[in-house]
């Protein structure tokens, strides 16, 4: 097995151990408070897409570790942010969100600055 083959095989288990974890807590994304609070920026309908880039954005500026095993799916990305719901609320006064800002392929992107 190659180094890539590797890398996957582990990934995929670390993926395959959050849904599991996902399942074994009941877990259920429309009933947990990332959820709610994820409605208060992207309203009632938000795609995949929205909660990777805001995880993503949440990682990188917030410093939030967001791992592989979590960015595929929608669901573990809320997951994710579930698990660490207590910390982003902690950190979060101190930023700001803007949605407005177009990327090249023309979707939102998500921008997070420091709150005045």
């Amino acid at each position: 097995m190659n180094t890539v083959d590797k890398y996957y095989v582990n990934e995929k288990a670390l993926e395959e151990a959050v849904k599991e974890n996902m399942k074994r807590t009941g877990f259920k994304p429309k009933d947990c408070d990332a959820y709610k609070w994820l409605k208060s920026f992207f309203g009632d309908k938000f795609s995949s897409d929205d909660v990777k880039n805001l995880s993503l954005v949440i990682n990188d500026k917030l410093g939030i570790q967001f791992g592989r095993e979590y960015y595929r799916r929608k669901k573990t990305c809320i997951y994710w942010i579930q698990l660490n719901f207590q910390e982003i609320k902690e950190k979060w006064p101190n930023f700001a969100i803007a949605t407005t800002h177009k990327d090249i392929n023309g979707s939102d992107k998500v921008v997070i600055i420091p709150h005045p």
